[in-house]
């Protein structure tokens, strides 16, 4: 049962990690885009 339940935190600590990584990539390349 903690085994489940500390994975499923990595899991989601993870993805808002990934979530995080993409909205600042995703910024980046508008912000490239508005200065061309």
């Amino acid at each position: 049962m903690f085994l489940a339940i500390s994975s499923d935190r990595m899991i989601n600590c993870l993805m808002r990690k990934k979530r995080g990584l993409s909205n600042f990539l995703f910024k980046d390349v508008n912000i490239m885009a508005l200065l061309f």
